[in-house]
């Protein structure tokens, strides 16, 4: 009911009141409905002046409905009563809401709205008069009250441009003041010594996260052990104040570099952490654990298996030639050793990596031998694991190896770029074949 246009144009341009082929009690019953949608219409109506404007249209038409349709006199006083009443009420209550906002305002956006409001009343008053006998005493004298709007009008854009010009005043001076406070810093922050007070002025306020800042930047340039000390607290506080939202990563990355410098317990808060947010992330995610990426594969209570996001490149499955089985493979030595310290800076983290009792089986297609299970940190998923857990991987331009054997003793089962088992296998000592280790994890608190 908003497009009062549209309303006008689907009332009027499709009445046929004016079809010259009309008789004229067809004509007046027109009138008669066509009035009557229009009083619908201004029920409905929000604005007082559009409820004024459909209650007229309404008695244009059935005064002329009149001429044929006899009893129509009390509905013709009804809304004409309904149409001065709207134009008082309206006016009344739009007044009390002018001057509402003008007596509680306190910027030019404040007053100028009143003044909206107060233009609006004069003008549809200009030429909608509200007169003394068609609505009660009471009310009568009640809209004369309201009879100030143009001044009103007035008042409110003067105290708008007087607001205005007190705020580009105030505006000026404050530029003039920050501006001169910029150039002052400025001068002073090309110094050391400033970015060190900075610092302390960060801490004292607890902007930790600006204080560390400022304090690495000035270690950066002096190389000054008592600012590294500083630069350690700064940062340890903000990452402490950040350890309550445990999935911030920069929280973590806070830790991990404390725990590098061991200071106090960051190497505990950062165990915590990951610990944390392995545990809570659905299956098939990616998580940050140690110094690389992994994808979370299940959750098994408060164990979690982790496999390697991306393939680590020339790691052949076994050298030395011989049957290459899990058990007495080279890369099963060299992920325990010292691929586990490259993978993890932090005895804490490789303490959380659970001893894994790990079954070899045969080969399922060509019955080839597997050898004797063993008990791992780090280790390479079989064929059945990996096609249990493939739904969360996505494809890589790599192969990468399992620990099922292959065909034959001499080579080992492989996962293709498209995510298939390939269980013919390819040639053990290869270094075109990929390594992509998992573990499980201890996520208990």
């Amino acid at each position: 009911m908003k497009n009062n246009e549209k309303i006008d144009i689907n009332l009027e341009g499709d009445s046929s009141v004016n079809d010259e082929e009309l008789t004229e009690e067809q004509r007046c019953q027109e009138y008669y409905e066509t009035g009557l949608r229009y009083i619908n219409i201004a029920n409905y109506m929000k604005k007082y002046e559009d409820q004024d404007k459909y209650y007229h249209k309404a008695l244009v038409n059935l005064k002329k409905a009149r001429e044929k349709i006899p009893g129509l006199n009390p509905l013709i006083r009804e809304t004409d009563h309904k149409k001065f009443y709207a134009r008082a009420n309206g006016k009344i209550t739009l007044y009390k809401e002018a001057c509402q906002l003008r007596d509680n305002a306190q910027t030019p956006t404040d007053y100028l709205t009143a003044q909206t409001l107060f233009d609006r009343i004069h003008k549809h008053e200009l030429t909608h008069i509200v007169y003394e006998n068609h609505v009660t005493p009471e009310l009568y004298e009640e809209v004369n009250k309201c009879s100030d709007s143009e001044q009103q009008s007035e008042y409110c854009g003067e105290m708008a441009t007087k607001l205005m010009k007190k705020q580009r005043r105030k505006s000026v001076i404050s530029s003039g003041i920050f501006l001169l406070f910029v150039i002052m810093l400025l001068a002073f922050s090309r110094t050391t010594t400033s970015r060190l007070c900075l610092g302390e002025f960060c801490k004292i306020t607890h902007h930790y996260g600006r204080a560390y800042q400022f304090f690495y930047n000035v270690y950066q340039k002096t190389n000054d052990p008592s600012v590294l000390e500083k630069y350690e607290e700064a940062r340890y506080l903000a990452a402490l104040e950040g350890y309550k939202t445990r999935n911030r990563e920069d929280v973590r990355d806070s830790f991990r570099e404390l725990a590098r410098l061991n200071y106090k317990d960051s190497e505990d808060y950062l165990v915590k952490m990951e610990k944390a947010r392995i545990k809570e992330l659905p299956d098939g995610e990616k998580i940050r654990f140690g110094e690389v990426n992994w994808r979370i594969l299940t959750h098994d209570g408060d164990k979690v298996l982790l496999l390697k996001d991306k393939t680590q490149g020339e790691a052949p499955f076994h050298t030395g030639g011989g049957a290459a089985n899990w058990e007495t493979s080279t890369i099963r030595a060299w992920l325990n050793k010292s691929y586990m310290n490259e993978l993890f800076s932090f005895d804490k983290e490789k303490d959380a990596i659970i001893e894994t009792a790990l079954p070899v089986s045969d080969n399922p297609v060509y019955g080839t031998k597997g050898g004797n299970g063993t008990t791992d940190k780090l280790f390479l998923l079989s064929s059945e694991e990996f096609l249990k857990y493939s739904e969360f991987l996505p494809t890589t331009h790599y192969l990468w190896w399992l620990r099922t054997p292959g065909s034959t003793p001499e080579t080992v089962s492989i996962v293709s770029t498209d995510k298939e088992v390939m269980d013919f296998g390819y040639d053990a000592g290869s270094d075109i074949v990929k390594a992509r280790p998992a573990i499980w994890v201890d996520v208990s608190e």
